[in-house]
């Protein structure tokens, strides 16, 4: 019996979403332990909350497998977390984001520089002489006679 491929949008009941979470956080947790073991890597999950109750103060959850060591640094860290106020959790956020936003410019600036090279690359290739078939067999014949 097959299903069928559910479209990916927000879902409007609360009961639907939380159904679906719970539903699908065992396939996060499997493609978590799949990587861990493919990769020889550790990973950990982090899921927070989002019933109502949490807007002002969410809480985190994380699941971490094969290790009892990470899911104790996970936890340290999760607690950290959740003891941060909404204030330092914001602050952190903007961090991350004025972090990647320097990505972003450092990784705009090196498409500048490849297109730049790219056009070089085109105009040398664009200088150089063309030949037609007829004009690269007369070639062949001269350098072969």
């Amino acid at each position: 019996m097959g299903r069928n491929k559910r479209d990916t949008e927000f879902l409007d009941k609360a009961c639907d979403r939380y159904s679906t979470f719970r539903k699908r956080r065992g396939g996060l947790r499997k493609k978590v332990k799949e990587l861990s073991t493919l990769c020889g890597i550790k990973a950990v999950m982090i899921c927070r909350g989002q019933k109502k109750s949490q807007e002002e103060n969410p809480r985190f959850k994380c699941w971490a497998y094969d290790s009892s060591k990470l899911t104790r640094d996970a936890g340290e860290f999760i607690h950290l977390l959740n003891s941060l106020s909404r204030e330092e959790r914001s602050k952190a956020i903007y961090e991350q984001e004025k972090m990647l936003n320097e990505q972003i410019k450092d990784v705009k600036k090196q498409l500048v520089k490849q297109k730049r090279i790219t056009a070089e690359v085109e105009k040398r290739l664009q200088s150089r002489p063309r030949y037609s078939i007829d004009d690269l067999r007369h070639l062949r014949n001269q350098v072969e006679a």
